[in-house]
C-alpha cells in the first residue's frame, strides 16, 4: 500500500495469547473485588481452566515467541499490511467481529461460554 508521508502503519492483532499474567494472577483478590459480578467471573474463568484455556469459538493461544515473530516479519516486510493479525485464529476472530456489527453474535458467544460452567453454590 503506497504511503502518502512515508510513514507505514499497521496494527497488530494476535488473539489470545499464553502468558504468565493469568497463570499468575491472584484470582481470589480479583474475585473478592468483584462485587456482584463474581459468580459470574468465577464461570468464565472456570469454564476457561476446565477447557485448559480454550472457550468455545475462541482459538488457541499462541506463544508471545510466535506473537513476536509475526511482529518481527511485519517490521522486516517492505509494503507491510495496515492490519495484521498473528494467527489463522486471529484472522477468524477479527473476520467475526466486523462481520458482527451489532455485536449480538459475540454477545451469544459470550454467553455459551458461561452457560458452559456448572451454577454457583445454592444455584
Amino acid at each position: 500500500m503506497a504511503r502518502r508521508v512515508g510513514v507505514a502503519v499497521s496494527v497488530v492483532e494476535p488473539g489470545p495469547i499464553d502468558t504468565d499474567a493469568v497463570r499468575k494472577t491472584d484470582w481470589a483478590r480479583v474475585f473478592a473485588g468483584a462485587g456482584p459480578y463474581e459468580r459470574v467471573l468465577r464461570q468464565y474463568v472456570d469454564n476457561a481452566a476446565a477447557g485448559q484455556g480454550a472457550l468455545l469459538g475462541l482459538p488457541a493461544a499462541q506463544t508471545a515467541a510466535e506473537v513476536a515473530s509475526a511482529i518481527a516479519d511485519l517490521l522486516a516486510s517492505a509494503d507491510p499490511p495496515f492490519r495484521c493479525q498473528t494467527s489463522a485464529g486471529a484472522r477468524l476472530l477479527v473476520a467475526r467481529k466486523l462481520a458482527d456489527v451489532d455485536g449480538s453474535a459475540a454477545a451469544a458467544v459470550i454467553g455459551r461460554w458461561l452457560d458452559a460452567a456448572p451454577p454457583g453454590p445454592g444455584e
